[in-house]
């Protein structure tokens, strides 16, 4: 536990922490930052990352994501997924999301991303960062608040199914589609509860 600062009635000391806390509360800092290293360094003696060769992982990635996601995949319009639902429980979901990010943190660790020209170097660092946000997203509980007024669910599916969001009603497939999709709901709003 962190020790309450003490006060005095000067402003300026009012907010300096007593002797010694700096010291005491950096060692935590600096064990939690050990033990996070390997996240977010690449591995030693990786192979030279090149354009080509992580533009192509990206790809991989947003492909993964894409069929793990597939209404996220409906909004971003690919029809390839419009006729599946998605993670029927809040735990396969949560549990994809470890998988795709580990598995890609892994995967760009292998690369070594010092020759990058500045702009893939950026790519590079902010898909690992990213992933790693990903992770540490798992932390928190959120998907123990299943509703919430302006992005829910239940909102999405209901705008979806009305036809005036990304959903395709133009073919006798694309109502197909719809239903097939439509069948994984009850799974997925039971499935969002906590037991």
């Amino acid at each position: 536990m962190i020790a309450p600062l003490k006060t005095t009635g000067n402003p300026i000391a009012r907010n300096t922490p007593p002797r010694g806390w700096i010291r005491a509360h950096l060692r935590h800092v600096s064990l939690a930052a050990f033990l996070s290293a390997p996240f977010l360094l690449p591995a030693f003696g990786a192979a030279p990352a090149t354009p080509d060769a992580l533009n192509q992982l990206y790809a991989q990635y947003w492909e993964e994501y894409l069929r793990a996601n597939p209404m996220l995949a409906t909004f971003h319009g690919d029809k390839r997924y419009n006729h599946r639902f998605g993670a029927l429980t809040s735990s396969a979901e949560r549990t994809n999301t470890q998988r795709l990010a580990q598995t890609y943190l892994a995967r760009t660790a292998q690369f070594d991303p010092a020759p990058l020209p500045p702009e893939d170097r950026i790519s590079y660092d902010l898909f690992r960062y990213q992933q790693q946000l990903a992770l540490d997203g798992l932390y928190f509980p959120s998907h123990l608040i299943p509703v919430n007024p302006m992005s829910s669910l239940p909102l999405v599916f209901a705008q979806l199914g009305s036809g005036r969001l990304v959903q395709p009603f133009d073919t006798v497939k694309d109502y197909d589609n719809w239903l097939a999709r439509a069948r994984g709901f009850p799974g997925r709003w039971t499935g969002s509860w906590p037991t």
